[in-house]
């Protein structure tokens, strides 16, 4: 738990009344590698924060394989961040890549938090812009760089990832093919 109240207070400067009170609506939970959190279609009805594990979000591409959108690893929150603050059904999964520890709180028990406590809806604005953020240096990374340049951002941003994921994860999350994945990798 002092990863989920490092990530809080990094947020926002909590008085320890408030702190404690919204650590405590967060629910422990063990849960095994390839556990889907989320399955594309279903409301996203889950805020979870890492403490220990691997997670992704993934969708399946046209020929039936399927593409690896982002990773969520220890200290990071886990949302699908649409499907979450929209109350919309998810467009893609969330899978657990690792057996993982997490910590969960509902959306309905975190928006009756947003109204009873001004700094718990300053953190759930805060993570919602930051979320925003991720997604458009990814779109950006995804539409304007070369794969090479996307290697690069990935290798920067997840450079613990590279010994952790299958490297047909990587090549998806680039949006190469693992054949091009190698060759870059070959020239590093």
């Amino acid at each position: 738990m002092k990863r989920l109240e490092a990530a809080l207070k990094a947020r926002v400067d909590f008085p320890a009344s408030d702190l404690a009170r919204l650590k405590e609506e967060f629910v422990e939970k063990k849960l095994p590698k390839g556990e889907l959190l989320l399955p594309m279609g279903k409301v996203c009805r889950s805020l979870f924060f890492i403490e220990e594990g691997l997670a992704r979000s993934f969708y399946y591409g046209d020929s039936g394989s399927d593409v690896s959108l982002w990773f969520f690893r220890e200290g990071e929150f886990l949302t699908n961040s649409e499907s979450f603050f929209q109350q919309k059904p998810s467009i893609y999964n969330i899978e657990l890549l690792e057996d993982a520890r997490l910590y969960e709180i509902s959306h309905q028990r975190l928006e009756q938090l947003f109204e009873e406590l001004h700094l718990i809806e300053r953190f759930g604005r805060l993570l919602a812009i930051e979320m925003l953020g991720e997604m458009i240096q990814r779109w950006h990374a995804m539409q304007f760089k070369s794969a090479k340049e996307r290697y690069d951002f990935m290798l920067e941003r997840y450079p613990d990832l590279f010994q952790r994921l299958r490297l047909g994860d990587i090549a998806s999350f680039l949006g190469i093919r693992p054949e091009t994945l190698s060759r870059i990798r070959a020239k590093h």
